[in-house]
């Protein structure tokens, strides 16, 4: 007993696994280059980046140079917080200092 075979079915069935195989292939290729121009893109993200982050970072460095030659300054200075014929009131104290002796 013979089975009859649909040769019109068999190579149907060819077909489809042979166009299945090279979507499959075209997909996988397409989706590497993706990932390769992703991986590209992010590095060059990250290299702008850190270059951006170095010149904040050298930028906030020359602020606090700043801020510490004026706090340098500022302690160097001694000015009276309040001053009444030549006395000096302290804040901290509430006691006069008389900063002008006659």
């Amino acid at each position: 007993m013979r089975i009859p075979i649909n040769w019109n079915a068999v190579t149907a069935v060819c077909a489809i696994v042979v166009a299945v195989f090279t979507a499959s292939g075209w997909l996988t290729d397409g989706l590497r280059e993706d990932i390769r121009d992703l991986r590209q893109e992010m590095r060059e993200e990250f290299a702008e980046m850190r270059q951006e982050m170095r010149e904040g970072f050298a930028e906030t460095r020359e602020d606090i140079e700043v801020l510490q030659q004026d706090v340098a300054f500022i302690k160097g200075r001694t000015l009276p917080d309040q001053t009444t014929n030549g006395n000096t009131q302290r804040s901290d104290s509430g006691k006069q200092v008389n900063m002008n002796p006659e």
